[in-house]
């Protein structure tokens, strides 16, 4: 029995919105019921002009206990010279390397065990802000399981450009190779073309499809989209919920309890 609960993990994903529904402590706390062992994040910020002036990966990847974390920044902007005051806001695309006093935003991943070699790359875009996807593989700690594909991102609000960069992603998930998780805020329903690109032609599975999938993740306020996802290749889940106890964010985070 103990060597079946040392074969599942918890894993997650929630859209911040940076903390500027709420607080970057409080996005902590929430996270800290959640006790997964991976966690994706979207909205993220790196002393970005919205919000408090902190690297909140690093702060999230502690309060969680987890070693291991990266962070993928896609816009920048010097955070002293724009305080949130609710937009609208001019952004530029990442041109330098990440380096205070500018600031960052973008997406990341928080972990325990080991986040093998990160890759991160550019999604297409001409309309709506810069988007992209991490990459790593992960080992989670004190487990038999081997490593994992992992993939956050957070696609565009923009149709064409949001289907774009589905394609784009779908056919470097065709290249690899193993058990792979997708996670993220795809920005689209279960029913979407977005989704079909995904999920078509043996591609990957809705792990909530079992799990009153219909529930939810957007917005807080007023929920009525499911946006937020954990599609999977060889990945079986065993449990998957919204938190929707969590309101620090536009979003529900989700998490499910998974094994491959």
């Amino acid at each position: 029995m103990i060597e079946n609960q040392r074969s599942i993990v918890r894993v997650g994903t929630f859209n911040l919105k940076v903390g500027v529904d709420s607080s970057p402590t409080a996005l902590a706390s929430s996270l800290v019921q959640l006790s997964l062992e991976l966690c994706a994040l979207q909205e993220l910020g790196q002393h970005w002009s919205l919000g408090v002036s902190i690297d909140q990966c690093r702060l999230l990847a502690s309060a969680q206990h987890h070693s291991q974390m990266c962070f993928y920044p896609l816009l920048e902007r010097c955070w002293s010279l724009d305080p949130y005051r609710g937009g609208p806001f001019t952004y530029q695309s990442v041109s330098q390397a990440v380096d205070s006093p500018r600031g960052y935003y973008g997406i990341g991943l928080t972990a325990s065990g080991i986040i093998g070699a990160v890759h991160t790359r550019p999604l297409p875009q001409r309309v709506d802000e810069p988007r992209g996807f991490i990459h790593c593989q992960w080992l989670p700690e004190g487990s038999p399981l081997g490593p994992v594909h992992i993939l956050n991102t957070h696609l565009s609000v923009n149709l064409e450009e949001r289907l774009s960069q589905a394609r784009e992603l779908r056919a470097y998930i065709d290249s690899l190779e193993g058990p792979l998780m997708l996670i993220g805020d795809l920005n689209d329903i279960p029913s979407s073309e977005t989704l079909a690109i995904f999920m078509d032609r043996d591609g990957l599975i809705d792990i909530a499809a079992d799990y009153n999938a219909d529930r939810y993740t957007f917005s807080v306020r007023e929920p009525h989209r499911r946006i937020d996802y954990i599609l999977a290749r060889d990945v079986q889940a065993v449990a998957y919920g919204v938190a929707t106890w969590i309101t620090t964010s536009d979003h529900f985070p989700i998490w499910a309890e998974v094994t491959w």
